[in-house]
């Protein structure tokens, strides 16, 4: 295993050309939230815009565009054609990367949307939280996925994609064999979060706190990976930039907040502080 450290960081992060446009800092799509759920897509849609990409679209259920304009102004919104949750993208074609599930529901008709989705779109993809649960019971569908897309499980999530495990190596060796086996970088979150690249190189991150064990904090990670990939970094290089951006935000502000008060909203705020100390190293 190799560790995601400060050195290793700076060795891929890039510092922003002056002279870019939004256009040069790509856009993403984001397709995320449901009734009672709507909370997910907004922590994910901050979060993106605060990690540089230049656009953002949200696709959401109509019960989300209020609140999702308010929270986000700087998104745009693609409206589905239904009230309480997703069940048709129209077009993808405009966009780097699509990250998909925080807070999506898994509605029969959500669940064809990603099927169709996984059909007909050959971008990389970020898939969370109900995207990853639709594809753990409906496993025939793995192999549509697209490669060099990214799957950003925590422990159980994993457990329901590639059975269970009792110990860290069996842990590693699982994540590996199922990194290879789609051709996709997989992460496994939790303490020492732990992510296998295709090629079978498995890397550990070193950052991260106690505090992070709350609710929204994956959400926030698939907008900071999502953003980096519209940016023009690889997926493997935006999940081992974005896991450790992650955990740098929570370990910046647990300097100043308890354990038990950090929340997912303060990691997003956060984000400004670590961007500025990478942005400061020659």
């Amino acid at each position: 295993m190799k560790l995601i450290d400060e050195a290793f960081v700076h060795s891929i992060f890039r510092k922003r050309n002056e002279n870019a446009t939004k256009w040069d800092h790509g856009h993403a799509l984001l397709i995320c939230g449901s009734k009672g759920k709507i909370g997910a897509a907004i922590l994910s849609s901050r979060a993106c815009l605060r990690s540089g990409v230049g656009l953002l679209t949200v696709h959401i259920p109509a019960i989300g565009e209020i609140p999702m304009q308010i929270a986000a102004p700087e998104a745009m919104i693609d409206v589905d054609q239904h009230t309480d949750f997703s069940t048709k993208i129209n077009q993808f074609e405009n966009y780097q990367v699509i990250g998909i599930g925080p807070g999506l529901g898994r509605d029969s008709l959500t669940a064809q949307m990603l099927k169709d989705l996984l059909i007909t779109c050959a971008k990389p993809m970020v898939l969370d939280a109900d995207a990853l649960n639709i594809l753990a019971t409906n496993s025939d569908w793995l192999k549509l996925v697209p490669e060099r897309s990214v799957l950003t499980p925590h422990e159980r999530e994993l457990k329901r994609l590639v059975g269970e495990f009792s110990s860290d190596e069996e842990c590693i060796q699982k994540l590996t064999d199922f990194s290879r086996l789609l051709g996709c970088t997989v992460i496994c979150k939790g303490y020492a979060t732990k992510i296998a690249l295709p090629d079978g190189i498995v890397y550990v991150n070193s950052t991260g706190n106690a505090g992070m064990a709350k609710a929204g904090m994956g959400d926030v990670l698939t907008g900071i990976i999502t953003a980096l990939i519209a940016q023009g970094y690889t997926p493997e290089e935006s999940t081992l930039l974005g896991v450790y951006i992650h955990g740098l935000s929570g370990d910046l502000l647990i300097r100043e907040k308890s354990n038990y008060s950090l929340l997912a909203t303060d990691l997003i705020e956060g984000l400004s502080a670590v961007f500025k100390q990478l942005e400061q190293v020659d």
